[in-house]
């Protein structure tokens, strides 16, 4: 099991990374961007995300180089990577109420 763990940490961490380099650069096609991505309290509520994936991203590849190299802090390291990650994920599928 800990081998997927790792595989899919390493497929999501690289993939916030891309995210938001693709984003940053402007290189998504509108027609394939999120419903409403064009107003800004979407596109605001998008870009909140950045730093707390991103933290999540350096933990995680962080705590995956150092358990692959011996460290002994990389399963403390990639608990706060998952927890991160979780962090995002539920606020990323939590209601956003524009009225509140």
């Amino acid at each position: 099991m800990l081998r997927a763990t790792k595989a899919l940490m390493l497929v999501t961490d690289l993939g916030f990374v891309v995210y938001f380099s693709v984003t940053g650069l402007g290189l998504i096609p509108p027609e394939w961007a999120f419903a409403d991505y064009g107003n800004p309290l979407m596109a605001d509520w998008n870009w909140s995300f950045l730093w707390i994936d991103l933290l999540a991203s350096a933990t995680g590849l962080t705590s995956l180089w150092l358990l692959r190299t011996g460290g002994a802090r990389g399963a403390g390291l990639m608990l706060v990577s998952l927890v991160l990650t979780m962090a995002s994920g539920l606020m990323a599928i939590a209601v956003l109420d524009p009225s509140r």
